[in-house]
C-alpha cells in the first residue's frame, strides 16, 4: 500500500512538472509571437507611415514657401496630394487601432439587421474618397444579415481594398450575396492572380503580405482585421480561388440572416 501511495505521489509530481514545463513553453511561445508582432509592427510603421507623411510635409511646405508663385492647377494638385495622403495615413492608423482592439479582446459587436448592399455601398464610397478616383466595383447584394454595421462595413472595405491592389482595373471587383439556408454568403470576387501557396495558409494572418510583381502591397493588416471582425460577429470567412473557374480570388463571408 505504501509503495502504491509513493507511486501515485511520483506520478502526480511528474504530471505537475510536465504541466509547469508546458506552461513555460506556452509563455515562451507567446513572448516570441509578441516579439515577431512588435518587429513587424515597427517595420510597417517605419515604411507605411513615413511615405504619406513625407508627401504631406513636402506638399504643405511647397504651398507655404512658393504658393503665390504657383498657378491654380499646381496649387490644386498639391492640396489634393495632401488630402489623399492624409486619407491613406488615416486608414493606416485605423487599421492599427482596430488590430489593437481585436488583440485586446474589446471588440463588442452591436448586432442588428443590416442590408449587405447598403454597407457595401458605404464601403465603396469611402474607398473612392481614399483612392481619389471612381472605382470599378459592382454590387449585386440584397441579403439582410444580423451584424454590426460598422464592423461589417470595415471588413468589406478591407477585402475590396485588397482586391483592388491585384485586380485589373478594367475588370474590377464584384460584391454579391446569396442565401445559404439560415445564413447568407457574401462574396467579394476579383480577377487577380488568385491564391499562392503562402496565401493558402496565411492570408488572414497579421502582417501577411501578398506580393505582386515581387513587391509587398499594403500594411498586411486589412484581411486580418476583416477576419477578426467577422469572427466577432459569429460569422466565418474564407479565401479561395474563384469557384466559377475564372482567374482570381473570392473571399466568402457567411453570417446569419436577419430574422426581421
Amino acid at each position: 500500500m505504501e509503495e502504491f501511495v509513493e507511486w501515485v505521489a511520483d506520478l502526480g509530481s511528474a504530471c505537475f512538472s510536465r504541466s509547469r514545463i508546458r506552461e513555460e513553453q506556452l509563455r515562451n511561445e507567446a513572448a516570441e509571437e509578441r516579439g515577431k508582432l512588435r518587429e513587424a509592427l515597427l517595420s510597417s510603421i517605419s515604411h507605411d507611415f513615413r511615405s504619406p507623411l513625407a508627401a504631406i510635409i513636402g506638399s504643405a511646405t511647397s504651398l507655404l514657401e512658393y504658393g503665390d508663385k504657383f498657378d491654380d492647377a499646381v496649387r490644386q494638385d498639391l492640396l489634393l496630394n495632401v488630402r489623399d495622403e492624409g486619407e491613406r495615413l488615416n486608414q493606416f492608423v485605423a487599421n492599427l487601432l482596430n488590430m489593437t482592439r481585436l488583440q485586446a479582446g474589446v471588440v463588442r459587436p452591436i448586432m442588428q439587421p443590416v442590408k449587405v448592399g447598403d454597407v457595401s455601398a458605404a464601403a465603396v464610397e469611402r474607398l473612392t474618397r481614399h483612392h481619389g478616383q471612381r472605382l470599378n466595383v459592382k454590387i449585386l447584394a440584397d441579403c439582410e444579415v444580423a451584424a454590426d454595421p460598422m464592423l461589417l462595413e470595415q471588413a468589406i472595405y478591407n477585402i475590396i481594398d485588397n482586391a483592388l491592389k491585384y485586380a485589373p482595373s478594367e475588370k474590377g471587383v464584384c460584391v454579391s450575396s446569396m442565401p445559404a439556408g439560415q445564413a447568407c454568403e457574401i462574396l467579394i470576387t476579383d480577377h487577380g492572380p488568385g491564391l499562392t501557396k503562402e496565401d493558402q495558409t496565411g492570408i488572414f494572418s497579421t502582417f501577411h503580405f501578398t506580393r505582386k510583381d515581387g513587391q509587398a502591397k499594403g500594411t498586411g493588416l486589412g484581411l486580418s482585421i476583416s477576419h477578426g471582425f467577422v469572427k466577432a460577429m459569429d460569422g466565418t470567412i474564407e479565401a479561395r480561388d474563384r469557384s466559377d473557374e475564372l482567374s482570381g480570388l473570392e473571399v466568402a463571408i457567411t453570417l446569419q440572416r436577419s430574422e426581421r
